[in-house]
């Protein structure tokens, strides 16, 4: 039976209202290498556990950004002068990708 995920799961550990915007799986399957997590890209089938997928989001739609590794070991949110100077796009984490896949896939949410 193939897992569905709901795209606009909220996720409040981060203290906001957040909703899933890209996921990898623990498989990596579909996972673009040059992603860059700058939020402007889609591909993918959205909502499906079994392959990477993402939507489009824009730093004007939200105000906080956080990651959440597949295992639930890593989880850090970016929000204030953070989210607004994109340090999200150099995280350690989301820039190694034996990391990623080492952690089980990676959830962001905005």
């Amino acid at each position: 039976m193939k897992k569905r995920l709901i795209c606009f799961f909220l996720h409040e550990a981060s203290g906001y209202n957040t909703k899933l915007v890209k996921y990898v799986p623990p498989t990596m399957e579909g996972f673009n290498s040059d992603e860059k997590w700058k939020g402007n890209e889609e591909y993918g089938p959205k909502c499906d556990t079994s392959k990477a997928w993402s939507i489009k989001f824009s730093d004007k739609d939200c105000c906080s950004l956080t990651i959440v590794s597949g295992d639930g070991t890593i989880q850090k949110t970016y929000d204030g002068e953070d989210f607004e100077k994109k340090k999200y796009e150099k995280d350690e984490f989301l820039n190694d990708i034996d990391l990623i896949e080492r952690k089980g896939g990676v959830s962001i949410y905005v």
